[in-house]
């Protein structure tokens, strides 16, 4: 008979240290079973171990498996900086403050400079924390709102890869981005937000 059974699920919170990556995924793979480890950022460690039988089902199941629960979880988590031109004299920023720019309540910068603001997908699950601390809507809320806040000026962007967002935030005076950390190159400088960084326990714009 081919296919999978569940054993034990455990979780456990309020064990873990500050983790370098929002996600730890490890397998312990014998020939018959293995066990999913994944642990997201002080929330607790969750475990599933998996007994699959032999045969192409049994592959299927595991692929699906992974799929379903994995990846979500994997997109969830990224960690979110939020870069500046690489020679701006910006060191960080107050939550509040640039909520207020992103909501268009606030135009451009203390000394005059036209704020803008680069960013992917906003409706992408994986933005849903930024898009929430920032603009104080949900992913499906976001982009009646962002075409609403384009009106009068086209302050936000939406491009399609971090690697869009380093570029134009890099030749844009002013401008903000909001990017994958593991992305940043040296063209772009990382800002403070409520003077944490965003490996920081705290940090306001880590992914759910």
């Amino acid at each position: 008979m081919h296919g999978f059974e569940t054993t034990d699920f455990t979780a456990n919170a309020d064990s873990l240290v500050e983790l370098s990556t929002s996600v730890l995924l490890g397998a312990c793979v014998d020939s018959r079973s293995f066990s999913i480890l994944f642990a997201a950022d002080l929330k607790g460690i969750q475990v599933m171990k998996v007994r699959l039988t032999r045969g192409p089902t049994g592959f299927f199941l595991w692929a699906a498996l992974l799929l379903i629960f994995v990846f979500p979880l994997l997109a969830s988590a990224k960690k979110w900086a939020v870069i500046v031109p690489g020679g701006s004299k910006l060191q960080e920023v107050s939550l509040t403050e640039i909520a207020k720019l992103c909501k268009g309540e606030k135009q451009s910068w203390p000394d005059g400079q036209n704020f803008t603001l680069f960013m992917l997908d906003p409706g992408a699950p994986e933005m849903r924390g930024p898009v929430r601390k920032l603009f104080g809507v949900s992913s499906t809320e976001i982009k009646p709102l962002v075409a609403k806040l384009n009106g009068s000026r086209p302050f936000i962007k939406i491009v399609d890869h971090d690697e869009d967002v380093l570029r134009a935030v890099s030749a844009t005076p002013g401008a903000v981005g909001i990017v994958d950390v593991y992305a940043i190159d040296s063209s772009v400088k990382v800002i403070r937000v409520d003077d944490l960084l965003p490996f920081d326990a705290g940090y306001a714009l880590k992914g759910d």
